[in-house]
């Protein structure tokens, strides 16, 4: 606890009695002798007394100076750990998704060949699975099946006859009917004599009973590489370890060790109290003490930890603490060297004038080489005398400060503070006061200086004169500031955050609701900062978002406050606005600034802003309502078409019920029966026969309104309903696959497009596996549209996915493409048949040679890799010819075809449907056209 933060540390300014002028001698110089021992050697009891209150102030003097350097080396010490906590917090997140993803793709894998064997039999051919690449073998030291007896039926590598029947997890299987993913204790491989961890999933054959198991055996190395990536130190660890306290995979350091017994371990105390948390491990196996973070998987009875060594941790907290107590012992030194000195003057006075004469030089000479500033001031507070240190600090010379009291150097807002704690330290109640004030220099600076004041005494008790030590902590105080504006204040812009926002939001209210004032709150998005993140990167948007933030800043008062909520949307308090016009201004102001031309590092880009208005108090009487209607006013700029402005209305809540009604209406419209399926025909552009169509969802209400797609799609995404209606897609598609075959039109290929919901959820190649089971489609007749962002999203599971998907026999494409950041590598491993370049590039195909230029490298780079290609939203012939001139293989578009209800495209198809041109004779120069 600092001074300023004590009770009775607060300095007072003089009260308003008379204080008694001090006599014409009464200067620095003779009132400090006065002070010290005037009328000795008689008063031998008042020296005494002057002893005792020498080493109270030096006693009170060393105790700040050992409490400060204690408090601040805690200080370090719990940031030190604190830091490391949260890293090592980070860390375990970081690899327990590391583990959960391994685990998942180990256990669809093992999943995949169980269903296979099941299905298959004897004819499983695991290593065919890997050479194909239904199976990432990069995953796995082995990949086993064996019979119910224990014997290898087929295995990812060439292995000699082998029977595991004695193997812990083996006789798990034989004994337990359920399908369960077992992960065993690590073991060692009796073929190679390296360690592996068991990872199993029973065979069950048709009549319920125990078929065996497929075994896959992981190198506990592979989860031990994520130490490889981080810097934890000489001897750090990183392990994986059961429930039951077996280690899977453990390094310390350099090293690794597996199936280590760690039931006693302090980790398995703190796994039953929590599901993950921070911790001081006693570190028995190698006698480090480590802080460890730890996390439990939820979905595997596994946990991983991450810690750092305790003693690399607290290194630089060590060496700082040695710094800080020797600086503590050097001033306690000086501090008792005065005290000692001081008192020899004093009885040397007793003896006689000359002695006292030296013995006062020598106090001198201490008081003016301190390293701290020392003053002694009058009971009227005027300086009596001063130290060098003093001078320096405060820019006066030691004369000036003789014709000064202490109050001309406050600050005029600490003037007049603490009052009570001044009298209380003239009265005798309390020995010394402890405080942090500002003090106004000679140049107009301020700086903060920590006080420590107490009072020397008359012989008769009444008060002689102040000291005064003060020492300069405005370094302190700034980064005390700094620490204070990181936690209000958005990184990246400088401007303040939410949390300030709001309370500045909440002061302007409460002084409008005083003053009879009016405020605005705006909430501002920009509307096309995803297509600048999405085309020139993060880095790019980010230099966007800090140009913005400047506009904005230039648009305001300086009174008003603009921040950042977070992403793309900003706020703005406006305060003692004359009439609601006035906001409007600014908004349109706002508008303006943000449509010219921004230079991103020589990239021009273009952005607008929807901007929602909400006015105190016709709008609402508090922050929290202001700020919920500038945001639905916001959301109605938006609807409006963007780029423009709205004031908050009551209708706007309407609104906001109608969209509410309109989620509940999606949630039965399924069971109702209220979707259909339109469909659009695609082209082949060197035969002009018809290539497929895609399925497209669409709505039709109760009332016979047919609703796009554009407004009830991103409602199925928010709530989550897009995964039910998406099966509900894939599964009409099917049907109606079956009914143009009924009906006589035969192998017409659907593309159904999966959101990213959709392919995220862990179960969709079985969903789509039901579907076409359940209707009996030939599985090359579905194609499914998967986007080029929800692929990369997550590279390694969505390659593990396709693969499943693939291995279903269905086709796949890669939908909007051009428009994310694919990687080469990963399109070259993603089991895809098509790319459809994304309409945006078709649109300016023609005016624009960018556009031209990317079409083209798309389909060349598509060929390359032997995917076919698909270009949508082609509009008219000019684009057309050009895609057919550059080799594009098929077209979707307004161009060719419209979507259309099934009844309607079922008659298309049978007019128009021609097989695929086998020779140059069926070739035409013309791009085909449909008209329906």
């Amino acid at each position: 606890m600092t001074g300023a933060d004590r009770p009775h540390a607060q300095e007072m300014e003089p009260t308003s009695h008379p204080v008694p002028a001090p006599a014409p001698h009464d200067s620095a110089v003779t009132r400090f002798g006065d002070g010290v021992g005037a009328g000795l050697p008689a008063g031998a009891g008042r020296g005494l007394g002057m002893h005792y209150a020498i080493i109270a102030v030096s006693l009170v003097l060393i105790g700040a100076i050992w409490g400060a350097a204690a408090m601040q080396a805690q200080r370090e010490r719990q940031s030190a750990i604190d830091t490391t906590n949260r890293q090592n917090s980070n860390l375990a997140i970081a690899f327990e998704e590391h583990t959960v993803r391994t685990l998942r793709g180990v256990d669809a894998a093992v999943l995949f060949i169980a269903h296979e064997f099941e299905r298959s039999g004897t004819r499983v051919d695991i290593g065919k699975f890997v050479e194909d690449g239904l199976i990432d073998g990069s995953l796995f030291t082995n990949l086993v099946i064996v019979d119910e007896r224990g014997n290898l039926v087929s295995s990812s590598q060439a292995l000699r006859p082998l029977n595991i029947a004695d193997r812990d997890y083996f006789k798990a299987h034989a004994l337990e009917r359920s399908g369960e993913f077992l992960i065993g204790k690590p073991v060692l491989s009796r073929t190679y004599g390296n360690w592996a961890i068991p990872m199993s999933r029973r065979i069950t054959r048709p009549d319920g009973s125990f078929g065996g198991i497929v075994l896959a055996l992981i190198d506990p190395n592979y989860f031990l590489r994520f130490y490889e990536k981080t810097d934890l130190g000489d001897h750090g660890v990183v392990l994986l370890v059961g429930r039951d306290g077996v280690v899977r995979a453990r390094r310390a350091g350099n090293v690794a060790t597996m199936g280590a017994d760690m039931s006693q371990s302090a980790l398995l105390d703190a796994m039953a109290t929590a599901a993950n948390g921070n911790f001081l491990s006693l570190g028995h196996m190698e006698g480090v003490p480590r802080y460890q973070s730890f996390r439990t998987l939820s979905l595997y009875p596994l946990a991983v930890a991450v810690g750092v060594s305790k003693e690399e941790v607290l290194a630089e907290f060590s060496r700082n603490r040695i710094h800080y107590y020797s600086a503590a012992t050097i001033f306690s030194v000086i501090v008792a060297l005065f005290s000692v000195l001081l008192i020899v003057v004093l009885r040397r006075q007793n003896r006689a004038l000359e002695a006292l004469s030296a013995s006062e030089t020598q106090f001198r000479a201490t008081f003016e080489q301190a390293a701290i500033g020392i003053t002694h001031t009058a009971p009227s507070e005027r300086f009596l005398r001063v130290n060098e240190k003093l001078c320096q600090m405060v820019g006066y010379t030691r004369e000036e400060l003789l014709t000064m009291t202490i109050h001309d150097l406050s600050h005029p807002d600490d003037r007049g503070r603490g009052r009570a704690n001044r009298h209380r330290l003239i009265a005798g109640e309390i020995s010394t006061i402890a405080i942090e004030r500002r003090c106004v220099c000679k140049d107009g600076s301020v700086i903060w200086l920590n006080r420590t004041i107490s009072m020397v005494r008359e012989p008769t008790g009444e008060p002689a004169y102040f000291i005064r030590v003060m020492e300069d902590i405005t370094g302190r105080k700034s980064l005390e500031h700094a620490l204070q504006h990181l936690a209000d204040h958005d990184r990246l812009t400088g401007l303040p955050n939410r949390g300030l926002i709001h309370d500045r939001l909440k002061h302007a209210v409460d002084q409008a609701a005083r003053r009879n004032w009016i405020v605005g709150v705006m909430f501002i998005d920009l509307d096309r900062f995803k297509m600048v993140n999405d085309t020139l990167g993060h880095t790019m948007g980010d230099r966007l978002l800090q140009l913005v933030a400047a506009r904005l800043r230039d648009c305001v008062r300086i009174d008003d406050t603009v921040g950042r909520l977070g992403g793309d949307e900003f706020a703005i308090v406006l305060t003692e606005l004359a009439n609601v016009h006035d906001a409007e201004l600014v908004a349109q102001k706002i508008l303006d600034a943000l449509g010219a031309p921004l230079d991103l590092d020589g990239h021009e880009a273009f952005v607008s802003a929807s901007i929602g208005i909400a006015i105190y108090p016709q709008d609402g009487a508090s922050a929290d309502t202001l700020i919920m209607n500038a945001d639905a006013a916001m959301y109605r700029a938006k609807a409006q078409g963007k780029n423009n402005y709205q004031l908050y209305a009551a209708a706007m809540n309407e609104q906001a019920g109608e969209r509410l009604q309109m989620e509940n209406s999606l949630r039965h419209a399924v069971d109702r029966g209220e979707f259909v399926l339109y469909f659009q025909p695609k082209a082949n552009l060197r035969t002009g026969a018809i290539a497929g169509v895609e399925a497209l969802l669409r709505w039709n209400r109760p009332s016979g309104e047919l609703v796009p797609p554009a407004e009830f799609i991103p409602l199925l995404e928010e709530s989550g309903l897009i995964v039910p209606v998406g099966e509900w897609v894939l599964r009409a598609a099917c049907v109606q696959i079956r009914a143009w075959a009924a009906d006589g039109v035969a192998d017409v290929p659907i593309a159904v497009n999966l959101s990213a919901r959709q392919f995220q959820q862990q179960d969709i190649a079985e969903v789509v596996r039901r579907a076409l089971a359940d209707y009996d489609v030939p599985p090359h007749l579905i194609e499914l549209e998967i986007t080029e962002s929800a692929a990369m999203h997550n590279a390694e599971a969505a390659s593990t996915a396709l693969s499943m998907l693939k291995s279903l026999g269905v086709r796949i494409a890669i939908d909007d493409f051009g428009t994310g950041y694919s990687s080469l590598s990963y399109l070259k491993r993603f089991p895809i048949d098509c790319l459809k370049i994304d309409r945006s590039f078709i649109a300016d195909i023609i005016e624009d040679l960018e556009y031209a230029s990317i079409a083209q490298a798309v389909i060349t780079l598509a060929h390359a890799l032997g995917l076919n290609v698909v270009a949508e939203g082609v509009e008219n012939e000019q684009q057309a010819e050009f895609l057919a001139a550059h080799g594009c293989d098929e077209m979707q578009g307004y161009y060719f075809a419209r979507p259309m209800p099934a009844d309607e495209c079922t008659q298309v198809l049978k007019r128009h449907l021609q097989p695929a041109a086998r020779d140059d004779d069926h070739l035409t120069d013309t791009p085909p056209r449909l008209v329906a």
